[in-house]
């Protein structure tokens, strides 16, 4: 084979094997560039994820300061609040929440429900009792049937029955008790209840309610509430004048 020839095919080698190096060297398809942002918002989701919330916060915060208009500002806001809130700093969390509350627009992937009960949680544990019902009760209607709902029907029973508000304790706890609670929450609530009647000393209502709370408790194992709710009958029957009653309940 002449020479030239050789020489072309050598060349021919060479410019095929520069351009399979420079193909190499390209990346496969366009890439698009990478976001900082989501960079950042992501690396926050991954150290939330293992529970790290203390070195989240910081990375959460730096999102927001940095790109407080973008689209997964909402999320970022409420995985910080999350972060707060597992950390029990209800005070920083409270803000957290409440921006995401003024949103007319909340991101689908945040529930309005959810949020409402945090909120109110955080003002319960910062000791905001007042504004904490004050709250659940504008926004009690606006839940649908559900865990949630049956969380803050029982927290506005609660709120209630810890401030002696005997009338509110007997209306909402019975609005838990027909709002397909857990077996806990309805125990709670039969209790809440046939303790308010009982202040109000509306006796024969209270031990229907106690009797058929009781039974549950009993039905549920919960040894705790069922002496509980016990001695709350035997209460009720000497006030009644049942003294046989009383005594069987408060020897029990």
């Amino acid at each position: 084979m002449p020479s030239s020839t050789l020489k072309g095919i050598a060349n021919r080698h060479r410019l095929l094997m520069a351009l399979c190096v420079s193909l190499l060297a390209t990346p496969l398809f366009a890439q698009e560039t990478v976001d900082p942002a989501l960079e950042l918002y992501y690396s926050a989701n991954a150290v939330y994820n293992r529970k790290q919330y203390p070195l989240a916060i910081p990375i959460y915060n730096e999102f927001l300061s940095k790109h407080g208009k973008h689209e997964k500002s909402q999320l970022a806001r409420y995985g910080l609040g999350m972060c707060q809130f597992a950390l029990k700093e209800y005070d920083q969390a409270i803000p957290q929440f409440e921006a995401l509350l003024e949103e007319k627009n909340l991101d689908a992937k945040i529930s309005r429900e959810r949020l409402l009960l945090l909120h109110a949680q955080c003002l319960l544990f910062t000791n905001q009792k007042d504004e904490a019902l004050k709250r659940l009760l504008a926004s009690a209607d606006t839940f649908k049937p559900g865990v949630y709902r049956t969380g803050v029907l029982a927290a506005i029973s609660d709120l209630y029955f810890s401030k002696s508000d005997w009338p509110n304790t007997i209306s909402w706890a019975k609005q838990l008790r027909e709002a397909n609670p857990s077996p806990a929450q309805s125990i709670r609530a039969g209790y809440q209840e046939g303790y308010a009647l009982y202040q109000l000393n509306k006796l024969p209502e209270a031990i229907a309610i106690l009797d058929e709370t009781k039974a549950q408790a009993v039905a549920a194992k919960d040894e705790a509430w069922t002496t509980r709710i016990g001695q709350l009958l035997g209460e009720c029957h000497i006030s009644n004048r049942d003294l046989d009653k009383a005594e069987a309940f408060l020897q029990a």
